[in-house]
């Protein structure tokens, strides 16, 4: 539920529902700050992880592209 509360914080359009999920974010925060801050960082990493692996995806179908012009040159 944490990612998905902490996307919606900062990606949503909608304010009224940004403000929403801030509070909520907030009064958990408040509640066991330790624990909000581990999901944080546990969150961001994975966040890290998703744009890493997704560069090495975007790398290879670019080598694979090159590969087939190469081959149709010949």
């Amino acid at each position: 539920m944490f990612p998905s509360l902490y996307q919606i914080s900062k990606e949503h359009w909608n304010q009224t529902i940004v403000a929403l999920v801030y509070n909520v974010l907030k009064t958990f925060m408040e509640m066991n700050s330790q624990l909000f801050e581990s999901l944080t960082a546990s969150y961001k990493a994975e966040r890290q992880k998703e744009v890493k692996k997704q560069k090495e995806r975007d790398e290879l179908w670019k080598k694979l592209d090159d590969l087939c012009v190469k081959k149709k040159r010949i």
